[in-house]
C-alpha cells in the first residue's frame, strides 16, 4: 500500500506546524495555545510569521503529551519538564482537572446550554490533545448519560441533546482534517444494527490526529460490500465498532465471511469487545477494546507487521 510521504523540512531541521501536528498527534490550535498561554514550546518564525519547529521542539512536545497522559496538569508541565522524573508525582492531578471539565459539561447538558457546552469543549481542546479529551471527558460523559437515563436519573432529551452537539462538532472537525493526513488508510464503520455512531466519530477524529487517512462509512453498515470497498480505497485495515448492546449472534456468520474475504486485517472496537472478545478472535477479528488511544497504538503495531 502506497503512503504519501511526510512533508520535508522547509529549512534544515525545521518543520511547519501541520507536519508537527501529524507527527505528534497534537492539533495546531493546541500547539499554539501551549506556546502563547504557557510558554511550553518556542518555535522559530519565518519572515512572514509562520511557525517552524525543530526536532528538539518535536521531542519536547512528545514529552509534554506523555506528561499529560501521566496525570501532570498543563499548568505544571513547564516546571515538570525541568524536574527529575521523581518530582513529577508532586504536580496537580490532571484527572481531577478533566473530571471537573466533565462535570461542567454535564451541567451544561442538564441546562441545555449550547453556548456553555461550546466554550467548555473548545477550552479543553485548546489545552489538551484530542485523544485525551475524548478518553477522559467525552466518552465517560456519554456513558454516564446513558447509564443515568437507564436508571431514570437523566432524561432521554439530555442524551439526545449531547449526541446532536457532538455529531455536529465532531463532524465539522472530522471533515476539516480530511486530506491533511498521510499515514495508512483505514475504513471505519459501525456493525450492522449499530445505530450510534458518536463513538466511531470520536475514534475517527483520534485516528486523524495520529495521521491515519480515514474512510468513514457511519452507522449500521452491511458487511458484504466491505472487501471490495477496502480494495478500492487501498485500506490497510477495516475497523468495525459495536456497543455492548450490539447482537453478535446476528453478525457472526457475516463477520467470519468478511474476515476470510478481506485482504487487510479486520478489527473490532467498542463495548461489544468486553463480552465477545473470544468470539471476535475466533471469527478472525482483532480485538481493539474501548480505549481509543490503546486501540490506535495496537492498530499501528498491527499495520507495521503487515508491511
Amino acid at each position: 500500500m502506497a503512503e504519501t510521504p511526510e512533508d520535508p523540512p522547509v529549512a534544515a531541521g525545521l518543520y511547519p506546524i501541520r507536519t508537527v501536528a501529524r507527527r505528534t498527534g497534537v492539533n495546531p490550535v493546541t500547539l499554539r495555545a501551549w506556546e502563547r498561554r504557557h510558554g511550553l514550546v518556542r518555535p522559530k518564525r519565518t519572515a512572514s510569521g509562520h511557525r517552524l519547529y525543530s526536532d528538539s521542539d518535536i521531542e519536547r512536545i512528545q514529552r509534554i503529551v506523555e506528561m499529560l497522559k501521566a496525570g501532570v496538569s498543563i499548568g505544571r508541565v513547564g516546571r515538570a519538564l525541568e524536574q527529575a522524573p521523581e518530582g513529577i508525582a508532586e504536580t496537580d492531578s490532571l484527572d481531577s482537572l478533566l473530571a471537573d471539565c466533565r462535570q461542567q459539561m454535564r451541567g451544561a447538558v442538564q441546562a441545555f446550554d449550547i453556548s456553555r457546552m461550546e466554550r467548555i469543549y473548545n477550552e479543553a481542546l485548546a489545552l489538551y490533545p484530542v485523544t485525551l479529551v475524548t478518553s477522559r471527558v467525552i466518552s465517560p460523559l456519554l456513558r454516564e448519560l446513558g447509564e443515568d437515563w437507564a436508571k431514570g436519573e437523566a432524561s432521554v432529551a439530555e442524551e439526545h441533546f449531547f449526541s446532536v452537539f457532538l455529531r455536529n462538532k465532531l463532524g465539522a472537525r472530522f471533515h476539516h482534517r480530511l486530506g491533511q493526513t498521510s499515514g495508512p488508510r483505514i475504513v471505519l464503520a459501525c456493525l450492522p444494527g449499530e445505530a450510534h455512531e458518536i463513538g466511531l466519530l470520536l475514534f475517527g477524529l483520534s485516528a486523524l490526529a495520529r495521521n491515519f487517512r480515514v474512510v468513514l462509512l457511519g452507522a449500521n453498515m452491511p458487511l458484504a460490500p466491505l472487501p471490495e470497498t477496502a480494495r478500492q480505497c487501498g485500506a490497510g485495515a477495516v475497523v468495525l465498532a459495536g456497543s455492548a448492546s450490539t447482537s453478535w449472534a446476528s453478525v457472526e456468520a457475516d463477520f467470519s465471511h468478511l474476515a476470510r474475504e478481506l485482504d487487510a486485517p479486520l478489527a473490532v472496537g467498542g463495548g461489544i469487545c468486553e463480552q465477545y472478545a473470544g468470539a471476535i478472535r475466533a471469527a478472525g477479528g482483532v480485538v481493539l477494546g474501548e480505549d481509543h488511544e490503546a486501540a490506535l497504538l495496537a492498530l499501528e503495531a498491527l499495520l507495521r507487521k503487515q508491511r
